[in-house]
């Protein structure tokens, strides 16, 4: 069609001319159209991971072939892309009108897992608090939902999945007020998650060891195609400032230093969308006794700042210190925060049995207790902030407009994630 354009153009006609302005300007444009505020999901993913592609063309090729999976990895991997929408757009202003404070910033169904911290029971809680900031409550509400929206589409139809969102919204409302309590959420918790749990925390640590270590002392890590040994002047360097933060840390939360003697140090690889590209480690602890029973992984991660406000990693550092704390009750000791080569890493324990509870194999009967239990457990983190009452008032005024904005949205996405596909597929 362009070549014939062409043509007529070589042959002095005006009008054709006209029309092929006409068709540039409003014909191909139209074929990236969103009905949000970012113009073209393709160029906001190419945008926000240009730094990752000129440092490590590698990690960024993995990090899309990920995204173009399926709707919900591209949706995992691209937070930016919803909050410039949420930023812009006419049609969701309304979240703005939802009370602030300490939000979760990058909550989907995934954002889920088993803790089970020592001398604790197992329990199913948030995780992954690297976009922690304070901004509209709704936002992690609208998140959330969105991707359970996405990933249930595959067993679900439209009202079913309706359905399930507000037992999200009623899930969120019960357990809001949450603030009171010392530990764990008091919320019920559905028995199919009971049963995920107790299966899942009765795997033997020792199975761990075996399967993650060189002996069942487990004095070292295996290399695999996850875990990488450092050169020795790397590993040298990280085990000195380790050393010296797990002081500070034994001194601040009073426990014996012997309980942080660094056993291996490994490169982890290969985990995580968003965070694709950043320094990762994993620290294998001897712990209290030198039995391997009470060994302990403490992963150390390179922090950045949220997508949606920016700021300086000493803020975002600070306001993932308290996500953790008010997600977990700060049973962690090894949580923390130390400099390294000019980088802010987090520090806090990992578990050999944290699992998460795939959107893929939950029974279509369970879905809206899911997201219901979902939602108990995004209240309880927001309690903290103190405004159930006017998050009440809010949805009050909004529930109906905030469903189906969810479906509207969920339907952008897939047309974003299909637009990335075919993007890639010509690369």
């Amino acid at each position: 069609m362009i070549e014939q354009f062409k043509s007529l153009l070589n042959h002095g006609s005006i009008i054709a001319g006209l029309f092929v302005v006409l068709f540039f300007q409003f014909s191909l444009p139209s074929l990236f159209a969103r009905d949000y505020a970012v113009n073209d999901a393709v160029a906001d993913v190419e945008s926000f991971n240009a730094d990752l592609k000129k440092t490590s063309h590698g990690l960024y090729k993995e990090k899309m072939e990920l995204m173009t999976n399926d709707p919900f990895s591209f949706f995992r991997g691209t937070p930016h892309l919803m909050y410039g929408d949420l930023r812009s757009s006419p049609s969701l202003e309304f979240m703005k009108k939802s009370p602030t404070g300490l939000i979760h910033g990058d909550l989907h169904a995934h954002n889920f897992a088993i803790l089970f911290f020592q001398n604790r029971p197992g329990t199913y809680g948030t995780e992954d608090f690297d976009e922690v900031h304070t901004s509209y409550l709704a936002y992690d509400l609208f998140r959330l939902g969105v991707s359970i929206n996405i990933g249930f589409r595959h067993n679900s139809k439209g009202k079913e999945i309706d359905d399930a969102i507000e037992s999200m919204v009623q899930g969120y409302l019960n357990c809001a007020n949450n603030y009171l309590h010392a530990d764990w959420p008091s919320c019920p918790v559905p028995n199919f998650i009971e049963k995920f749990i107790k299966e899942t925390v009765d795997i033997n640590q020792k199975d761990f060891l075996d399967v993650g270590t060189k002996c069942e002392k487990g004095n070292s890590f295996k290399e695999s195609k996850e875990l990488q040994h450092l050169p020795k002047n790397i590993e040298t360097g990280l085990r000195n400032a380790l050393n010296s933060h797990f002081k500070k840390l034994a001194t601040s939360n009073k426990f014996p230093p012997s309980m942080a003697t660094i056993l291996d140090v490994v490169r982890r690889l290969g985990k995580g969308l968003s965070s694709t590209g950043l320094d990762r480690y994993y620290v294998l602890l001897e712990g209290e006794t030198e039995s391997w029973k009470d060994d302990r992984v403490v992963e150390v991660k390179q922090m950045r700042v949220s997508s949606d406000v920016g700021g300086s990693l000493e803020t975002q550092a600070k306001n993932t210190l308290l996500g953790f704390e008010r997600a977990h009750r700060g049973h962690d000791i090894f949580l923390g925060v130390m400099p390294l080569d000019g980088k802010l890493f987090q520090t806090r324990e990992i578990f050999p049995w944290a699992k998460r509870l795939e959107v893929t194999k939950v029974d279509k009967d369970d879905i809206s207790k899911f997201a219901g239990f979902l939602g108990n457990m995004l209240g309880d983190f927001h309690s903290e902030n103190k405004q159930s009452k006017e998050m009440k008032s809010w949805f009050d005024s909004y529930k109906k407009q905030f469903i189906k904005a969810v479906d509207d949205y969920s339907d952008q996405v897939i047309k974003d994630w299909k637009h990335l596909k075919d993007f890639w597929k010509e690369q």
